[in-house]
């Protein structure tokens, strides 16, 4: 007598849940390093049923997220908020090369962010395009 899609649902909002998170613990949960070019890039991932719940935190986001670039010298930091249910990401990209993801995605930043329609994998849709941005930079 149970509906399997309200259960599914409510099972990826449990496993998404993101409220307990510090924006410590947001931003290092799944995050990477990649030198693509001459440039040092990191790139963290959240998952979210939401993008709103983390992106209502981009003041204290961009906070930590500056300290990490100072730290590691880094050229662009790029938080992707992918929304589970759509299938679609938030970018929020800081550094002197955050002008790449507008390049490779045809899109423009706007307060750092943009909306990155169908792009859920960092492996195949976010390293390689801006790896080839990057090489041309």
């Amino acid at each position: 007598g149970v509906d399997a899609e309200s259960y599914g649902l409510e099972m990826l909002k449990a496993g998404a849940d993101l409220s307990d998170k510090t924006i410590a613990q947001l931003i290092s949960l799944d995050a990477k390093e990649f030198t693509m070019g001459s440039y040092k890039v990191e790139i963290a991932q959240v998952n979210a049923v939401d993008t709103n719940d983390v992106i209502s935190r981009q003041a204290e986001l961009e906070d930590a997220l500056s300290g990490i670039i100072a730290d590691k010298g880094l050229d662009l930091f790029l938080l992707v908020v992918t929304d589970i249910l759509n299938n679609d990401s938030v970018a929020l990209a800081l550094g002197k090369v955050s002008g790449a993801v507008e390049k490779a995605y045809n899109v423009k930043l706007a307060d750092n962010k943009a909306i990155l329609k169908g792009v859920v994998s960092r492996k195949s849709q976010i390293v390689p395009v801006l790896t080839d941005t990057l090489n041309n930079w």
